[in-house]
């Protein structure tokens, strides 16, 4: 099956209070940590979503190709319905949607959504403190679905219907930074 990736990288940082994808982390940007492993498995299958302002997070890409989604503002869900809607005539099965301020999923992990996406075609979502959410992977035939989305809460109400048989989960790797202090806990691990 051929398989793409989105790196949803178009959020305001609101609750950061600053853009926290260029804080740095272990040395280097946030973002090159979300983006790294899937630059590696995904190559030219994989799309960067950035937002209103892409001018500061373009030089931390490493020639990854990138879609502009100019009201990001709208939220997570309008980020990956427009992102979709630029990408609808690519050839895919399935697309991987990931989460730039995960900065901790392993390659392992992307591997392990792939492989079950691959035996079963069906949408794979991983689970954490039994939560059902991203990185998460959807067939094609939900392509109408998620083009339709719309507000802050992403792909969740298609990722409720997920049957337990196709979550994997995140386990320690499930951290989401949003404000400075989750930062702070990361980089204390």
């Amino acid at each position: 099956m051929n398989t793409i990736a989105l790196l949803m990288a178009a959020g305001q940082s609101r609750r950061f209070g600053r853009p926290k994808l260029l804080e740095p982390c272990h040395g280097k940007p946030l973002l090159h940590h979300a983006l790294s492993p899937l630059l590696s498995r995904y190559g030219n299958r994989l799309w960067v979503v950035l937002g209103e302002n892409p001018a500061a997070l373009l030089p931390h890409l490493a020639g990854a190709a990138w879609l502009h989604c100019p009201q990001s503002q709208l939220g997570l869900g309008h980020s990956i319905a427009a992102a979709l809607r630029q990408l609808a005539d690519q050839p895919w099965d399935g697309v991987l949607i990931a989460l730039a301020d995960q900065p901790a999923v392993p390659l392992s992990h992307f591997d392990r959504l792939t492989q079950r996406f691959q035996a079963t075609g069906e949408i794979v979502a991983s689970g954490y403190a039994g939560i059902k959410g991203a990185p998460a992977l959807f067939p094609r035939h939900c392509l109408a679905q998620l083009q339709a989305l719309e507000g802050d809460r992403g792909a969740q109400a298609l990722l409720r219907s997920v049957p337990r048989s196709q979550v994997i989960e995140l386990g320690q790797a499930a951290i989401d930074i949003d404000e400075p202090a989750d930062l702070q806990r990361f980089l204390a691990q």
